[in-house]
């Protein structure tokens, strides 16, 4: 699942505002924050370029990075940020900001490091753990390091404990394993806490429930975050919860999901849809259903022709012993060194000289 994690929209940071005030510095930002208010990320940076000599640096870097995040100029946002915090490394908030950004262009080590200063810093919010839980998600460590954990009382899957997140419970009363702080799960559970609808804190524990191989948790986050996503959110979040019955087998809830995401998202596109069919061609091909595998590889290639695609198909329709059909598909694709050796095989070709033309 860590694949359509990476996928989490980056929440837009909140940077704080900008430091003292004075008459004409005082005026020069109402207008750059009525633009930035107004979602006019160019007439924020036109009006920070031209009062650039009556606001402070901090300003300027401040403002500007806000205006960049607005734009979604991550790269030129981190840049603004950097020089921003060159200016008072002791701010926590442009650390957070920093992490947020980071994540937003994979750079989640970096976000991670920036996490763990803002904490250092003193700040310790929801806002932080989501992003923290982000970069963890980001580097692989959905769970971190495992610990084994004993109590005097049973212990409970999901249930906090000084060494993290149990994920796992021994038959043995008051023993179990659990996920350390520096996981994703155990982040997302802080953010959780105080907001148990935070849709990205949710999709990330989702993950990392799957990871562990908790499927009721993982499809319990789901529903949760998809109860509670925004009309934007409500396709990503359709799509994890969809790839998750898809893996459980249910491949009619899955389609289900697909058709809802499709009326969330009209603008998916006839790729997207193929890819999907044949997501499910490699699901029910693992439950030795051959003639639904043929079905929706069918339906992928009448979307999108593929040379892999065309290629998986003629195998299926050989395997369903439909030779002359599995022929014709790859004709198709015939430069392809695998289809060519299939044809060879299936027609006994000689196998192609490197002497031909002497």
């Amino acid at each position: 699942m860590l694949a359509w994690l990476l996928a989490i929209a980056l929440v837009t940071p909140a940077l704080p505002k900008s430091g003292a005030d004075n008459g004409a510095a005082t005026s020069v930002r109402a207008s750059i924050e009525a633009a930035l208010a107004a979602g006019d990320a160019d007439a924020a940076l036109d009006a920070i370029l031209a009062a650039k000599s009556e606001l402070s640096p901090s300003d300027v870097h401040r403002l500007s990075a806000r205006a960049y995040l607005l734009a979604e100029r991550w790269r030129d946002a981190r840049r603004a940020l950097a020089e921003a915090i060159a200016l008072d490394p002791t701010d926590a908030s442009l650390r957070l900001s920093m992490a947020e950004v980071s994540n937003a262009i994979d750079l989640h080590a970096a976000a991670i490091a920036e996490c763990e200063r803002a904490l250092w810093l003193g700040l310790d919010t929801p806002e932080l753990h989501r992003a923290w839980a982000i970069g963890c998600a980001g580097t692989g460590a959905l769970l971190g390091t495992l610990r084994e954990v004993r109590a005097a009382a049973p212990l409970e899957v999901g249930q906090r404990c000084t060494d993290g997140i149990v994920i796992r419970v021994s038959d043995r009363a008051g023993r179990g394993i659990a996920a350390g702080s520096d996981s994703a799960i155990y982040h997302a559970s802080l953010v959780l806490e105080s907001n148990p609808s935070d849709v990205d804190a949710l999709l990330v524990s989702a993950a990392a429930w799957q990871h562990a191989r908790q499927g009721t948790l993982a499809e319990q986050s789901l529903r949760q975050a998809l109860s509670a996503a925004s009309p934007k959110k409500r396709p990503r979040c359709l799509r994890y919860l969809g790839e998750l019955c898809l893996t459980s087998g249910r491949i009619e809830e899955f389609f289900a999901c697909l058709r809802e995401m499709m009326k969330h998202s009209p603008s998916i596109s006839a790729a997207e849809v193929a890819a999907a069919y044949e997501r499910v061609a490699e699901a029910v091909a693992e439950r030795g259903d051959l003639n639904r595998q043929i079905r929706y590889l069918r339906l992928a290639v009448e979307l999108e022709r593929t040379a892999p695609r065309l290629i998986a198909l003629g195998d299926a329709l050989r395997l369903a012993g439909r030779s002359d059909e599995a022929v014709q598909f790859w004709r198709q694709v015939e430069e392809d060194p695998r289809a060519a050796e299939r044809l060879r095989t299936s027609e006994n070709r000689p196998p192609a000289s490197n002497d031909a033309g002497r």
